[in-house]
């Protein structure tokens, strides 16, 4: 598995980690934490590891729930 850069999660600030499926066509984000599955989900894309460490980080933080 590759490893990607992430933001932390923006529920509680812990560390996150992309979870893809051997193939590569499924990806999704989850948090260490609190295991919320599925913060964000892409498929169907040979890329999608890529795609969605690329959204993940991408996302606006100004109404996170952390301090």
């Amino acid at each position: 598995m590759r490893e990607f850069e992430l933001k932390p999660c923006p529920f509680c600030g812990g560390g996150v980690r992309l979870v893809e499926s051997n193939d590569g066509e499924d990806a999704y984000i989850q948090c260490r934490e609190v295991k919320m599955h599925r913060a964000m989900w892409f498929d169907g894309d040979n890329n999608a590891a890529n795609e969605v460490a690329e959204q993940w980080n991408r996302r606006d933080n100004r109404n996170a729930s952390h301090d």
